[in-house]
């Protein structure tokens, strides 16, 4: 039964599929349904659907009119709505994206949209770190510093009102600490982002 109910929409199918392409033939356009599966269309770039719908993302009246027709009632049709623009929206940031890692793009005002490697956060090792302070200061710094790790936030409480000048003596024991390898860092992350020109 569910293949005869199969075969009966396949056969249904191809003549719809003819006139459509008839219709493209002619160089008109066909009628669209918007749904869940526009996500997977390979026409998504080409759908006029779609192409309505940045217009109006465009210009504005489509997020105005999400906006202003929000009530209890029209949740579930605005969220539909909400949920169609938001995937034309990724897939345009995801083509933008995928230009910027080729080559960055002037955005003005001094901002460039391009790929940047960021450094991974540097962690202190507790232990190296208790170490270097009780050598440098006292017992009672490296105890204050360091509970089960150590932050450099931490250091410089802990020095804070107890040395001459606090910024020497962070960069003394942070120098330290990294030549007793109790500095890691995290792994550096690639990715576009926007930064200064």
């Amino acid at each position: 039964l569910d293949l005869d109910a199969l075969a009966l929409r396949l056969s249904e199918w191809f003549p719809r599929r003819r006139g459509v392409l008839s219709i493209i033939e002619s160089g008109d356009t066909p009628n669209v349904f918007e749904g869940d599966w526009c996500k997977w269309c390979p026409s998504y770039n080409y759908c006029p659907a779609k192409t309505a719908l940045a217009v109006r993302i465009g210009d504005g009246s489509e997020i105005q009119e999400l906006h202003t027709e929000l009530t209890p009632e029209t949740a579930a049709a605005v969220y539909k709505r909400a949920k169609m623009a938001s995937e034309l929206l990724r897939k345009v940031f995801g083509s933008i994206y995928g230009m910027a890692r080729n080559e960055p793009i002037d955005l003005g005002d001094g901002k460039m949209l391009g790929e940047t490697t960021k450094r991974g956060n540097e962690r202190l090792d507790g232990q190296t770190v208790r170490a270097v302070l009780q050598l440098l200061h006292t017992e009672e710094i490296a105890d204050e510093a360091v509970e089960i790790t150590a932050t450099k936030a931490a250091i410089e409480r802990a020095l804070r009102g107890k040395v001459a000048v606090l910024a020497p003596a962070i960069r003394e024991v942070l120098t330290k600490v990294a030549e007793l390898g109790g500095i890691r860092r995290h792994d550096d992350t690639t990715k576009v982002r926007e930064y200064d020109k």
